[in-house]
């Protein structure tokens, strides 16, 4: 229990990182992670990873500084490649960065992720280690036990989320290619706009008037109903990954973040 409380303690520091270096910039609060709790895991098994694997080197600060980077950004190419391989989705993309490999990790993040990785060794983790020795066993298992419902019910409702948005993207697909069978190329480019903000749509109807408005608002019904449903989670997590990408459907994407992210709760 004991390594576990220390993973979260890891896992709450990495997502505090994230969101300061996520918010700066945006000049607003970010709250960066997948979970919606604030913790960011990967951080969390990237820092236990170099606290047991590279002990042997804790006193060379070069060979913390570059394995840390190694260790580090082979476990984020990984978490990157499963989460498309489960979600057909990138939460993050680094192809517009230099020196990066497949657009899951990039040189930039790597030296990051070394120094963060000398921080912890040299700086963190005696403090972490004391923090987590000082409790007794009993409200150790106490919090142990209730960090760990928390993040399990945490995780279920997340990858619920992911899950949902992902097959949302396939049946907006399959709208839209219904759509575009059953209208001409300038009824979709003037009477559609989905592109555009559906919320408009009022707008662009009195245009085109009669049977094909019907038509038209029908299907811009069936598109809301399909977003809305079961929607939980699924905002947050489009605030959290502003890049976050479907392998498959781009345009069906941008659909669904229109509607979700301009939608009144």
């Amino acid at each position: 229990m004991r390594y576990f409380v220390m993973f979260i303690m890891y896992s709450f520091l990495g997502w505090a990182c994230e969101v300061v270096y996520c918010s700066i910039p945006a000049r607003k609060f970010i709250n960066r992670g997948f979970l919606a709790g604030p913790i960011c895991p990967v951080y969390g098994f990237g820092a236990m990873i170099v606290v047991y694997l590279l002990s042997p080197v804790a006193d060379n600060p070069v060979a913390i500084l570059v394995c840390g980077a190694l260790l580090t950004s082979a476990l984020e190419y990984v978490t990157s490649f499963l989460l498309e391989k489960l979600f057909h989705a990138k939460l993050w993309d680094y192809s517009h960065r230099p020196w990066n490999i497949h657009g899951r990790v990039c040189l930039l993040n790597s030296t990051l992720f070394g120094l963060l990785s000398l921080a912890v060794m040299e700086f963190l983790h005696p403090f972490v280690l004391r923090a987590v020795t000082s409790l007794n066993n009993r409200w150790l298992m106490i919090m142990g036990s209730a960090l760990f419902i928390a993040l399990a019910v945490d995780t279920v409702i997340t990858v619920r989320a992911m899950l949902l948005m992902s097959r949302k993207i396939e049946q907006l697909h399959q709208t839209m290619e219904e759509m575009r069978e059953k209208f001409t190329d300038h009824t979709w480019e003037q009477g559609l706009l989905l592109r555009e903000r559906l919320d408009e749509w009022t707008s662009q109807r009195q245009a085109i008037g009669g049977d094909l408005a019907k038509k038209l608002e029908g299907y811009r019904e069936r598109i809301h109903q399909t977003i809305l449903t079961h929607h939980l989670g699924q905002r947050r997590l489009l605030k959290a990954f502003p890049q976050l990408k479907f392998v498959r459907h781009p345009e069906a994407l941008g659909i669904l973040k229109d509607v979700l992210l301009n939608h009144k709760k």
